[in-house]
């Protein structure tokens, strides 16, 4: 769906980036810059700054940047789509569509047919639902506390029997088949995915309608039913309630992780919209990383049985692994959320079980020490692994250390000893050791590779450029092309005098805002950082021959005269640059 750039201007002048910001990071003013810590990454130190005047973010620490739509495609994981719709509702910006390409065009329209034809269905569902044909449904959801306004906030219907949804949304097979609305018999006929069943509308990150759950009425199987796979729902990458309760988890830096759509609804009913549930999968990489872009704090909420306790355990690494605090929230009796609400004084009482849940390494600590006998040297040893196998996810090196710590007082063992069992693991091989976050790997790579000579002169050449715009021209000149594209494609804009940040290139937009919110510099570092760029570029030249040379030799090939002219040459116009202004290296 592009805009028109008029459209995309004015939102980015009305669109707030400061408001946007603060939803999830706190900012304090340094000098002319508000600072944070990245929501993007784990850090102790702020390296994150946002620019109000210029309507961009940049994290010195991670290199996320760009402006606030490229924010909450980052935060939300957004579409660019998605995150301008989002933007224009929020600060009330008409947003005109230009003309696509044809396949561009085509693509859209064709994720259009099927998102107007889920609403569709969800409307037939909902009148289902009210209808004489909807008794037995809505006395089930009587049966579980549910009013008809619930039904409606939270796009509740009915699945007729037969194939109502196949015959009445007068859609084609194949587009019945995309959307996750119909199905194949083995005899190659098509029926409704869903029949009599209560009907749950999915909404992904953006509120639309991607799919469906559905609950069968009586006796049958599978009970819960979920939409196929399609290209506009991913079970993996979806969680029931996100579109409720994105802006709570972001306000209060916390989320509740439930197993089911029943669950979920009840704590939204009962005043804690915070809630997520996910769809029949466990919680997945892609939901973990999901969430550590909106929250500091989980409290898994599954059901108290054997599957529950596995759940908790296959859950706590990827979220752990995104730097967030795990606790673990089961009520006594082992009564799922949706039952214990429904009871007196239920609302208290799940407060009162939020307040007290227990951290991850508590919870499994309790659940070993009741499978081992922690009187024993080897009971001491087994409640110990489990343990490390959340310790090791943790991010945190001085969490480790203090989680070690309080192990080793509650085993009751040295903790030597027991950091000793701990590392012996981690050097083995342990697979929640090995299992690196992207942002270690990330992090670790760029330790790995060497920094090109030329790189951070570039960078300030770029920083120059967006502090003073009237010498991006003389820039450009003077250093034509730059070796890093991205930074080359910026300037250029820069020096023609258009608005970089509004470029759709991704990646020149977050190379202007690291430039834009540099250290600001003296206007007289223009001409000392152009002489650097092309000492730089005669040190690069220079030592590209020199190795050619080198190469030669080694191989016993004979040298060509020209290239040792080229190497003095090169060598005594390097002196004369040094000598001529600026030093000799960065």
């Amino acid at each position: 769906m592009p805009f028109r750039t008029e459209g995309l201007d004015e939102l980015r002048r009305k669109a707030d980036i400061v408001a946007v910001v603060s939803q999830t990071v706190a900012l304090r003013r340094q000098g002319q810059r508000l600072v944070g810590l990245c929501p993007f990454h784990q850090e102790k130190s702020p390296s994150f700054s946002v620019s109000s005047e210029r309507g961009l973010f940049y994290c010195f620490g991670c290199h996320a940047g760009g402006d606030v739509i490229d924010y909450v495609m980052k935060r939300d994981g957004f579409s660019f789509p998605d995150a301008v719709a989002f933007l224009a509702a929020e600060f009330h910006v008409e947003m005109p569509e230009e003309e696509a390409t044809p396949e561009a065009a085509q693509r859209q329209e064709r994720r259009q047919v099927l998102l107007r034809l889920l609403e569709a269905a969800q409307e037939r569902f909902s009148r289902h639902l009210a209808g004489p044909e909807g008794e037995g449904a809505r006395r089930y959801l009587a049966g579980r506390g549910l009013t008809g306004d619930d039904s409606a906030r939270f796009d509740l219907g009915y699945a007729l029997g037969g194939d109502d949804i196949c015959r009445s949304l007068k859609a084609t097979p194949e587009l019945l088949l995309e959307a996750g609305l119909g199905a194949k018999s083995q005899g190659g006929r098509l029926y409704d995915r869903f029949r009599e069943r209560v009907t749950f509308a999915i909404r992904d990150r953006a509120g639309h309608i991607v799919g469906f759950g559905g609950r069968i009425l009586g006796e049958g199987q599978p009970k819960y039913l979920n939409s196929a796979e399609t290209p506009l729902f991913h079970k993996g990458s979806i969680l029931y309630g996100w579109s409720w309760a994105q802006r709570t988890m972001r306000e209060q830096q916390a989320v509740t992780l439930v197993e089911g759509y029943m669950d979920a609804i009840a704590l939204h009913r009962h005043g804690f919209p915070a809630t997520v549930a996910t769809l029949g999968t466990s919680l997945t990489d892609d939901h973990a990383r999901q969430l550590g872009r909106a929250v500091k704090r989980a409290y898994l909420a599954f059901d108290s049985d054997a599957a529950g306790q596995a759940a908790v355990r296959r859950s706590a690494e990827p979220l752990l692994q995104q730097g967030i605090e795990v606790l673990v929230a089961q009520p006594r009796g082992g009564k799922d959320p949706d039952e214990l609400l429904r009871a007196p004084e239920g609302t208290a009482t799940w407060q009162k079980t939020l307040e007290q849940a227990a951290p991850v390494t508590d919870w499994l600590f309790a659940m070993a020490g009741r499978a081992h006998d922690a009187a024993s040297p080897e009971g001491k040893a087994a409640i110990a692994q489990e343990v490390f196998t959340a310790i090791r996810a943790v991010q945190s090196p001085l969490v480790r250390d203090e989680e070690l710590r309080r192990l080793a007082a509650r085993l009751e063992v040295r903790e030597e000893a027991l950091r000793l069992e701990f590392q012996r693991g981690a050097r083995s091989g342990d697979r929640m050791h090995t299992l690196a976050s992207p942002r270690n790997s990330t992090r670790n790579t760029a330790v790995a590779t060497k920094t090109p000579e030329w790189l951070p002169i570039e960078r300030q050449l770029l920083a120059l450029a967006s502090q003073y715009p009237s010498r991006a021209a003389e820039i450009r000149t003077a250093c034509r092309p730059l070796h890093d594209q991205t930074l080359d494609a910026a300037l250029e804009l820069a020096a023609s005098g258009k608005d970089v940040s509004a470029t759709e290139d991704g990646a020149v937009r977050s190379a202007w805002a690291e430039a834009s919110l540099a250290v600001d510099l003296a206007e007289a570092e223009v001409a000392k950082t152009i002489a650097r760029w092309a000492q730089a570029g005669i040190r690069l030249r220079l030592n590209e021959v020199n190795r050619h040379i080198r190469e030669l030799l080694e191989s016993g090939q004979a040298v060509d005269p020209s290239l040792l002219v080229l190497s003095h040459e090169l060598l005594r116009e390097l002196g004369a640059s040094a000598k001529g202004g600026g030093e000799q290296r960065p």
